[in-house]
């Protein structure tokens, strides 16, 4: 799922993953998106914590959007492998593909 996303042309909104765990009393959470700034830059936001808390938030730049999204990849699959499970995906098409009004006659 994930190399797919890498190859992709989407523009990742929300990643968000989840790891539970009764008998330990864990329940977190690891949300990632992306954003573009005032600058044109991409913005990595992750925020992580508890699940009902409100958690810690970090935010690192990017120029482009190839290199956010293969950090966000890297890591999900990270997470992936400490136990983590996909919650939520959302992502928006690429501006070339999304629909344009219909024009009237």
């Amino acid at each position: 799922m994930l190399e797919a996303l890498e190859k992709s042309e989407d523009a990742v909104a929300l990643i968000e993953m989840k790891k539970t765990d009764d008998t330990q009393n864990m329940h977190r959470f690891y949300r990632m998106s992306l954003q573009t700034d005032l600058f044109g830059n991409i913005s990595f936001l992750r925020e992580w914590g508890r699940i009902g808390s409100r958690g810690q938030i970090r935010i690192d730049t990017h120029e482009e959007k190839a290199a956010a999204i293969k950090a966000m990849v890297k890591l999900a699959t990270e997470k992936q492998r400490r136990g983590y499970r996909l919650a939520c995906r959302q992502t928006t098409p690429p501006a070339s593909a999304r629909a344009q009004p219909a024009s009237q006659s």
